[in-house]
């Protein structure tokens, strides 16, 4: 498969794996009923305040393969400078990050390939964090779509891409030759075969009703009652027999529109695909007819040609690859200007569309991520979907600039708790397409606009104009108060780093957090949360008939030895035990199934 190279790839290719871990250090709890607190919720919700490489490396040990959806609006990289979303790579924490990984090289990067080093590592993260049958989504346009396609394709695996989406916007800004009015999703999975086709809801299936008579299907008779439908001009009337291949027979009574409807029973002949189905739909019934799928059927009636039709729902759409009147970046600074007020956001996501994505791929108790996450529009949806199905999926949430607490953390409190709102409602009052007819009658439109502007109707009148039509629009300023839709997070910060710069465990770290890592750099699993009662003090957990210790003491030396041993009354089939030194021969560790690890040498980075 081809790949895409640029200068400082090789330097991030594998520099997921350097990232230093980082603790996560819970500042408060926040929830519908008390507002913010100073413990915990345990609610599974979670907003993360730091870069967010090193908060993907620090969601591992209780997360990796276990996100079932990924939605991320990583920075488009169109060059903009002034948008409070930083919407391209020179940012100081991206400039400092590349000069670090990088080396002298980064100073030579074009912006291109400075967004390709910043978000390599990230997905390789994402990746490892996304379940098997997961998926992720990722907001895009054409700046950087090309360069994600590829360095996508070579993480994910070019046979695990879905689509790409294109999110039609309904509205558009110059971009040069054409009018930029959409932009992309790109849709990739951890393992394509167990991903199932999306449901993107209702729909109809509308097919003739006839097979072609042959010795497999032969032809039959049927009574069709007065008052079936028959879609051809009043008057109409058809003898013997019509259609192609599958024709069907006059036996008795009138083939005639009457109205759209047979005013009379008529018998005809014809290979009937569903004999069955129209026997119960036309004498028995009409709302309990399924067809062998257990899809139902809708009705039966004749189009303008006289050909036996059915209608029946289709008990699986697949969403189309176009999403067209689904909000756009235009009601998504509305919805955000709504809940928190004015802002210098351009353009956030709807939290519709978001809604739209992970409505497709989660069940009810799924966790959702987003690693740029900006306004918070992800929080939102995660916990409008629980409220309109009953769900108790999970949110997390990462971003890296200050407005963590006050933008992205501040939304989802209000959409949790209500909040009141402060808004303009406009109403088209008069539409003048634009013609010499209408230019020379000028002065109407201008009367008419005077006369809205100043009898105090509404707050403003202005004048737009779309290009083909002037239009007046009157805005009105409301107000109101928004019901919370309930649920709770906690906000944490990106904290500490586990092993100072010395590579040693920093004992700034609390212990409960180090064996966490260590657990997970073992198993690949989540630290159990549940101990015995009367657990070994330094006993991590027991997987696979193995048990793991980690004997660590901040303020002593810790050995290996037979006392220690003495200490262990738990039997298991093999023993990992951590310490700082070992006075055990080889041999005696071999015949005790006991594995040795020195701390900090032997702990794995991952």
């Amino acid at each position: 498969m081809p790949t895409l190279h640029w200068i400082g790839k090789e330097k991030v290719v594998n520099h997921h794996q350097d990232v230093p871990y980082r603790v996560l250090e819970h500042q408060y709890g926040f929830d519908a009923e008390q507002g913010e607190r100073t413990e915990p919720t345990e609610s599974g919700n979670k907003i993360i305040h730091g870069d967010n490489l090193e908060a993907l490396k620090s969601l591992l040990p209780g997360y990796e393969g276990k996100i079932k959806c990924i939605y991320i609006d990583p920075p488009y990289n169109t060059g903009e400078e002034g948008w409070a979303y930083n919407d391209n790579v020179n940012h100081p924490k991206i400039k400092k990050w590349l000069g670090e990984v990088v080396g002298k090289e980064g100073d030579d990067l074009s912006r291109h390939d400075k967004w390709l080093c910043m978000m390599y590592p990230r997905l390789q993260l994402l990746f490892k964090l996304l379940s098997d049958d997961g998926v992720i989504f990722i907001s895009i346009d054409d700046y950087e779509s090309h360069h994600l396609i590829s360095i996508a394709n070579e993480i994910f695996g070019i046979k695990n891409k879905i689509a790409t989406v294109v999110w039609d916007l309904g509205t558009g800004t110059q971009a040069g030759h054409f009018v930029r009015s959409h932009e992309y999703v790109l849709v990739y999975c951890k393992n394509k075969n167990l991903v199932p086709n999306f449901k993107g809801g209702a729909g109809e299936i509308k097919h003739s009703a006839l097979k072609k008579i042959s010795k497999k299907n032969p032809k039959s008779d049927f009574t069709f009652p007065k008052g079936t439908r028959f879609d051809a001009d009043s008057g109409t009337k058809l003898d013997g027999s019509w259609g192609g291949s599958e024709k069907t027979f006059l036996k008795h009574g009138e083939m005639i529109s009457e109205d759209g409807e047979l005013p009379d029973k008529v018998t005809l002949e014809a290979g009937w695909a569903m004999k069955s189905q129209m026997k119960e739909w036309f004498y028995g019934n009409k709302n309990e007819t399924y067809d062998t799928k257990g899809q139902k059927l809708l009705e039966f009636y004749f189009n303008s040609s006289g050909v036996l039709t059915y209608r029946k729902e289709k008990s699986v759409i697949n969403p189309p690859t176009v999403i067209r009147k689904l909000a756009n970046t235009k009601s998504g600074s509305k919805e955000l200007e709504g809940i928190i007020g004015e802002n210098n956001f351009d353009f956030p996501k709807p939290h519709e569309l978001i809604k739209y994505l992970i409505k497709l791929v989660t069940s009810k108790n799924d966790i959702v991520l987003d690693s740029f996450a900006g306004t918070g529009t992800t929080g939102q949806a995660v916990q409008q979907l629980n409220k309109e199905d009953g769900g108790n999926r999970n949110f997390i949430l990462v971003e890296m600039e200050d407005y963590a607490d006050s933008v992205t953390s501040e939304r989802v409190k209000r959409v949790i708790k209500g909040y009141h709102f402060n808004g303009k409602v406009k109403k088209a009052l008069k539409s003048y397409k634009i013609n010499i007819t209408n230019l020379k009658n000028a002065n109407d439109l201008v009367d008419f606009y005077e006369e809205k502007r100043t009898n105090g109707e509404y707050n403003e009148v202005n004048i737009e104009s779309d290009g083909e039509k002037i239009n007046i629009v009157g805005v009105k300023k409301v107000s109101g108060k928004v019901n919370g839709i309930g649920g709770s997070f906690d906000f944490y910060q990106l904290g500490q780093p586990l092993f100072d710069e010395n590579k040693l465990l920093n004992e700034d770290v609390e212990e409960s957090r180090i064996r966490e890592y260590v657990w997970y750099s073992e198993t690949k699993t989540a630290f159990p949360k549940e101990r015995a009662e009367d657990a070994h003090k330094h006993l991590l957990g027991t997987k696979d008939e193995t048990d793991y210790y980690f004997f660590y003491e901040k303020e002593i030396i810790t050995t290996l030895n037979h006392e220690f041993l003495a200490t262990i009354k738990q039997k298991s089939d093999q023993y990992v035990i951590y310490a700082d030194n070992c006075l055990l021969s080889k041999e005696f560790l071999q015949s005790r199934n006991i594995i040795f690890k020195k701390i900090p040498r032997d702990i794995s980075r991952f």
